[in-house]
């Protein structure tokens, strides 16, 4: 007998065995090989097959096969993946903040990293953002006082 699901999902069909049930994906076979040129449509429709595959492959979290995959692919790969997907690392204020108090960098020299990051995908939080988080931590919390440069020496001559 086959399960209910596959009134659900049509292209799931779970068969009862001996033991552990059998579970049957259908999956369609490409004529021709999927490329960027492929149409946005079908792009969308194998991407959903694969989806399916995954969440039947593991139920509870379909996610964990798709960062397995990206695990084993090659440092070279991953990078060309994550450009031709126009993924970015975004670095919040508060990160961007760490790394300039941490390294004790002027600001200049967070500008020339920030430039020199964008050209990896990588964007840093905008200096007016850091500037303004900078402010709100230190706010009334820094106490100064006005010391004088100047001493009085035994003949009472000042001296700086």
């Amino acid at each position: 007998m086959l399960n209910t699901n596959q009134f659900l999902e049509p292209d799931v069909i779970t068969v009862p065995t001996g033991g552990r049930p059998l579970t049957l994906v259908y999956v369609t076979n490409s004529k021709h090989p999927i490329s960027k040129a492929s149409s946005r449509k079908t792009l969308c429709h194998y991407r959903k097959q694969i989806q399916k595959v995954r969440h039947v492959l593991t139920s509870d979290d379909p996610a964990t096969l798709l960062r397995e995959e990206i695990r084993s692919l090659s440092k070279n790969e991953k990078n060309s993946l994550l450009k031709d997907a126009g993924i970015t690392l975004d670095i919040s204020p508060e990160q961007g903040l760490a790394i300039k108090a941490d390294l004790t960098l002027p600001w200049n020299k967070i500008r020339m990293i920030r430039r020199w990051l964008k050209g990896s995908g990588i964007c840093l939080a905008s200096e007016r953002k850091q500037c303004q988080l900078a402010a709100t931590l230190v706010g009334d919390n820094l106490d100064a006082e006005i010391a004088p440069l100047t001493f009085l020496t035994a003949s009472k001559n000042e001296e700086i």
